[in-house]
């Protein structure tokens, strides 16, 4: 995909640019403590709970990342993966007994009647539409949601540590934008995810 400058680790941004604290462009981590923002360390974090599909990226990266499914496995006219096999990723299926999407639900699709798994997504409806998203939490909160019908895709991300206020964040911009893309009166969505409703 010519992602040249992303990386899936800590330990392949060190090995390209040196060490975290010495990239002058890198994004910089805050939290709350006491009531008050302040800057964190670049921690290592469980790259299974990594934001947007795990990458250290930047925003026109993740462009081509987006296109490239959006395209069903194509990239600047080159087919990479068969359409078919896109399309089978981009197929929800409810898996029992998988906890974790019951928490995320009222987050990631608060309006949605189920929330299911596609390989690698989240999938839900919203505005009459397949949303598929990876979203996630460590030293960041950021989401990359796809409307494949729309060909659209937005993709999220914050400084802030995760927190359920982060998420909320993330998830209200995601869905204020495919709401603004769409023509649709504004939503409050802070407020719609706070109530859960």
């Amino acid at each position: 995909l010519e992602m040249s400058g992303s990386y899936t680790d800590d330990h392949h941004l060190t090995e390209a640019l040196g060490t975290p604290e010495s990239v002058t462009d890198l994004m910089k981590t805050v939290g709350w403590s006491d009531g008050a923002l302040e800057d964190r360390p670049w921690e290592e974090y469980n790259a299974l709970w990594w934001p947007a599909a795990a990458l250290i990226t930047d925003a026109e990266q993740m462009t081509r990342f987006m296109v490239f499914f959006l395209n069903h496995g194509s990239i600047d006219g080159e087919s990479l993966l068969g359409e078919a096999l896109v399309d089978e990723l981009f197929k929800p299926a409810e898996i029992p007994g998988l906890d974790v999407i019951s928490t995320l639900e009222p987050i990631v699709a608060p309006r949605a009647d189920i929330v299911a798994y596609a390989p690698g997504w989240m999938a839900h409806e919203e505005f009459g539409r397949l949303i598929l998203e990876a979203p996630g939490a460590g030293r960041s909160s950021a989401i990359v949601a796809l409307m494949p019908e729309e060909d659209l895709g937005v993709f999220v991300v914050t400084n802030a540590s995760f927190d359920l206020e982060s998420a909320r964040l993330v998830s209200a911009l995601k869905l204020a934008s495919f709401e603004y893309y769409l023509g649709l009166p504004p939503t409050d969505w802070i407020s719609v995810l706070d109530s859960g409703n």
